[in-house]
């Protein structure tokens, strides 16, 4: 809470957002402020530092720390938009590596450099690792190009 306010993007309130009581049979311009305050809140609380953390990869020798960082917020990310594309207010217990294959292999821009297999590694050997471990598991290692890969 920030000023008696609860924040739900960077620029916009709850308030925003439940003023618009939103419905199927909302106006185009409601969905329109919808649509706004979902791209405030995905682009400032993921996208932008995903960028920064880019950025500095590009002219930092530690570029590990920023690819570290960068690969939590993309699991958070990927984690986020399963939910919203679904209409999940949470992720089924049990569910998460599940919606991470299907995110990553059914994806229009991720679906060509992961197969079922593949996405089950990124899943348990990065996303579980770095997110319950602090680490990667199974000798996988970030670098530079995967970085630059996903």
């Amino acid at each position: 809470m920030y000023h008696n306010n609860i924040y739900i993007s960077p620029r916009y309130c709850l308030e925003d957002y439940l003023v618009l009581n939103l419905s199927l049979t909302s106006d185009e311009q409601a969905w329109g402020r919808v649509i706004d305050i979902f791209a405030d809140r995905i682009e400032g609380r993921f996208l932008l530092l995903i960028q920064e953390y880019s950025d500095n990869i590009a002219t930092n020798y530690r570029h590990i720390d920023y690819s570290f960082s960068s690969i939590a917020l993309c699991s958070l990310l990927i984690e986020t938009l399963h939910q919203f594309y679904n209409g999940l207010d949470v992720t089924v217990f049990r569910g998460h590596k599940e919606a991470f294959i299907r995110f990553l292999t059914r994806s229009t821009y991720f679906g060509r450099y992961f197969t079922r297999r593949t996405a089950g590694f990124f899943y348990s050997d990065i996303r579980n690792g770095i997110l319950h471990q602090a680490q990667t598991k199974r000798n996988t290692q970030l670098t530079l190009i995967n970085l630059i890969w996903l």
